[in-house]
């Protein structure tokens, strides 16, 4: 969708400027779903900081017949996008900072429970891809020393 985006991404957090990206077109009168502007915006990010990154339409909505209402839903599909994946990226950093929570816990103390429940504990977050197997491995030697 967006030619020429991975070119920022060897300078990404380094841009000198913002870079406005283009997650709906008006090019369509068919209003774009939120679903599809969050993943615009999820591309986006791979090659721009957030900091630097705005969302937009790719041109604006005088052209092609659009008339206000589909120019409104298009550009609410714009604000719903945006909060989707800041919900998706927050959801992200929630459940991150809970697991390394719970392994600093489990590895830094021996309070209640027994070496070999921590362990399962850890075999279950890594078996359900909440932790990988170095996050893993580390944990269980901290809990077996």
């Amino acid at each position: 969708r967006f030619r020429d985006i991975e070119l920022f991404g060897a300078r990404k957090g380094r841009l000198p400027k913002k870079v406005c990206v283009g997650a709906v077109s008006h090019r369509s009168l068919q209003v774009d779903r939120p679903e599809d502007v969050a993943a615009r915006i999820r591309t986006a990010l791979e090659h721009v900081d957030a900091s630097q990154l705005i969302v937009s339409s790719d041109c604006g909505f005088g052209r092609q017949g659009c008339n206000r209402d589909i120019a409104f839903f298009k550009s609410v599909a714009i604000a719903q996008g945006c909060n989707m994946q800041e919900r998706s990226v927050k959801q992200a950093q929630e459940a991150d900072a809970a697991t390394r929570a719970y392994i600093q816990e489990a590895a830094g103390s021996g309070g209640g429970s027994s070496a070999a429940d921590e362990v399962s504990k850890l075999a279950a977050l890594r078996d359900a891809g909440t932790i990988s197997d170095e996050e893993f491995a580390a944990a269980k030697a901290k809990i077996l020393a």
